[in-house]
């Protein structure tokens, strides 16, 4: 793989900049980009499954309704709200 002059110059910089090789630089934005690329795909999934009532969808108040209250034993479930 190749990197554009543009990409090499500003890596180059960064190296300079922070006393940081460029591997260290590289391995970071390749874990970094593995997680982000993770996420979307992820959440590409689920947007699919929610377009095809495969996934059911909470509304934000119903979720947020008394959150506050709740011990850390029921933060995530939706105790004490009843379905409208």
């Amino acid at each position: 793989m190749r990197l554009s002059p543009e990409v090499e110059h500003r890596l180059d910089d960064l190296v300079a900049m922070t006393g940081r090789s460029k591997a260290e630089y590289l391995r970071d934005f390749v874990e970094r980009g593995l997680e982000d690329l993770e996420d979307y795909y992820l959440a590409a999934e689920v947007l699919e499954q929610i377009r095809l009532c495969e996934e059911s969808v909470v509304s934000a108040e119903n979720f947020w309704y008394g959150l506050d209250n709740m011990t850390n034993a029921e933060r995530g479930s939706l105790a004490g709200r009843p379905e409208e």
